[in-house]
């Protein structure tokens, strides 16, 4: 079976469009910032320390995955700011031939640098996924493709983030998996996968040591009513 592994190049012009790793910088690819070192930058989050490996048996390496920062249609709805793996994924088939499996394990420190608002959750947005068949299947042939993305959040010490928090650094450890059977036939492809990073405001530190002042106060005004 013919395997391919397609970069949406119509996708990947909307969304370098929209976002790039600087002012006047071109998109890096996933290993360019795995290797160097590199900074991804939306709004007042910084996305740094990446990582990236890949397995199975189908080639699409971290250098063929361009990273943008960027506010997209679909974040911009609810403010929140974004990284882009902006080329998507897809995998095709003619029918013929052995399954085909693939795996993208990333990780990468998310930082909040506005003192006035925390990260308080995130999602990893598939995109949007186009499937259909091209021709006429073979006798026996499968459509039975899924394209999965998971991941994990600890804070800057390590520790896992529940439901619920609100943190100025994020470390995030994902995956994306792609799997297709024996004799699939057809395409499945996704558009730009986005990781979503909805923020909170904080209160200044001003603010809490008035909180606590008047907590203390009241806590000495029921004291003295209740003797």
């Amino acid at each position: 079976m013919k395997t391919s592994l397609r970069m949406l190049e119509a996708a990947l012009v909307a969304a370098a469009v929209t976002g790039a790793a600087g002012p006047g910088l071109r998109a890096q690819t996933l290993q360019d910032l795995a290797s160097y070192g590199g900074t991804i930058f939306s709004g007042n989050l910084v996305f740094s320390d990446f990582t990236a490996s890949t397995s199975g048996n189908v080639s699409f390496p971290p250098s063929s995955i361009p990273v943008v920062g960027s506010t997209s249609e679909l974040s911009a709805l609810a403010g929140d700011l974004d990284l882009v793996f902006s080329s998507g994924f897809g995998l095709s088939g003619n029918g013929y031939g052995a399954a085909q499996t693939y795996q993208l394990n990333f990780s990468f420190t998310v930082t909040d640098t506005d003192p006035q608002t925390a990260i308080s959750g995130d999602t990893l947005f598939m995109g949007f996924p186009q499937a259909g068949e091209q021709g006429n299947p073979p006798s026996g042939a499968t459509d039975d493709i899924s394209i999965l993305g998971v991941q994990t959040l600890t804070d800057a010490e390590g520790n896992l983030l529940g439901a619920s928090f609100a943190e100025p650094v994020v470390k995030v450890t994902g995956q994306i998996n792609m799997t297709a059977p024996a004799q699939q036939f057809g395409y499945l492809s996704e558009g730009p996968t986005e990781d979503i990073f909805p923020e909170v405001s904080v209160p200044e530190p001003g603010t809490l040591a008035l909180l606590g002042v008047g907590a203390l106060g009241l806590a000495m005004r029921r004291r003295q009513t209740a003797g």
